[in-house]
């Protein structure tokens, strides 16, 4: 992933925890941008999402 990219994922994680939004419409929103599975996992085209969303939660 590029670096850009992952500064992106990392402003729209702080955003969404910036807002104060509940678990589930931050999960939802991810879901709808395509970023996770209806399931909650992340899809097979962002690969390291993981580690930023594991950033993000610090």
């Amino acid at each position: 992933m590029e670096k850009r990219q992952t500064k992106l994922l990392l402003g729209l994680a702080k955003k969404l925890n910036s807002q104060k939004r509940s678990k589930e419409v931050a999960l939802n929103s991810l879901k709808s941008a395509g970023l996770l599975t209806s399931s909650g996992k992340v899809t097979k085209n962002f690969p390291n999402l993981n580690r930023v969303l594991s950033n993000s939660a610090q």
